[in-house]
């Protein structure tokens, strides 16, 4: 037994007796979650954030979700950019994604407030 299917089985066995569908590991995931953006808020993210002319910005049809982005895309909360994350993003938070192995939409957004604090110190 790997260390993903241990883990699984702890919370299993936690979570025995319960109805609540967030103990299932299958429920994990945001596949359920979809966009909330509309295409007028979306429109204005390039200019409210200064987002350069040379990123690429899809706005995510109502098949898209979160975990699943078209290939070569990322998928990125509204909230990360009102909290600090500024496209493209700078080598300092790429290095502690990386290390994390983790993406942006992984993040909670406080943890951008966090980071560019850290990295203006």
């Amino acid at each position: 037994m790997d260390l993903v299917e241990g883990w699984v089985e702890h919370v299993r066995e936690l979570s025995r007796g319960h109805e609540d569908p967030d103990s299932d590991p299958k429920y994990w995931a945001c596949n359920q979650y979809h966009s909330d953006v509309n295409l007028s808020d979306f429109t204005k993210l390039r200019y409210h954030y200064k987002v350069p002319e040379g990123i690429r910005l899809i706005f995510p049809n109502k098949a898209d979700r979160p975990c699943s982005p078209p290939k070569g895309h990322i998928a990125i909360m509204n909230d990360a950019l009102a909290y600090g994350m500024r496209l493209p993003l700078h080598l300092f938070f790429r290095a502690i994604l990386r290390s994390y192995n983790v993406c942006p939409y992984q993040v909670s957004p406080n943890f951008w407030t966090q980071a560019v604090g850290t990295w203006l110190i």
